[in-house]
């Protein structure tokens, strides 16, 4: 039919009227018109330059002191030191008091006594007198009983 013959049929158009309220949305739907799935997410972009610093914040309460840790092992044992420079001796102290005198001891016994008339032989020309510490001694004879032997001294005792 034609535009004209729609026109005769129902007339002239007239004033357009008010828009009504809009509908509800439809469905996006997954055909060839509809949106397709999303697609993978891209290569991450380059960093771009660091900010400026900041303002320094408030510093803050001190913290609690930590528990003393467990003491360790002890280590090796150094070399011995140099032996320093002995010092100078210092003055002499007083003299203390004179500790208690022991007992005497017992008195000792001269030997055997040899009697007046005893002879006393000797290789030393010493009277027996001085080495005994008794008695009177006159020389009585001296000389060699053989060739292996010193010179013998024979004394007498008098008194």
């Amino acid at each position: 039919m034609c535009w004209g013959c729609i026109m005769a049929i129902f007339g002239k158009t007239g004033p357009t009227g008010y828009t009504g309220p809009t509908g509800p949305k439809g469905d996006t739907g997954s055909g060839v018109t509809g949106q397709g799935a999303t697609g993978p997410t891209g290569p991450a972009g380059e960093t771009g330059q660091a900010g400026a610093q900041g303002i320094a914040g408030a510093q803050g309460a001190t913290g609690w002191t930590g528990r003393t840790g467990p003491t360790g092992t002890a280590g090796i044992q150094g070399p011995t030191g140099y032996t320093g420079y002995t010092g100078r001796t210092g003055p002499a102290g007083s003299v203390g008091p004179t500790g208690f005198t022991g007992p005497s001891g017992f008195d000792g016994t001269p030997g055997p006594v040899l009697p007046a008339g005893s002879l006393f032989f000797s290789v030393l020309n010493v009277n027996p007198a001085v080495s005994l510490g008794y008695g009177t001694w006159v020389a009585f004879e001296s000389g060699e009983f053989s060739e292996a032997t010193a010179t013998v001294y024979i004394w007498r005792r008098t008194v």
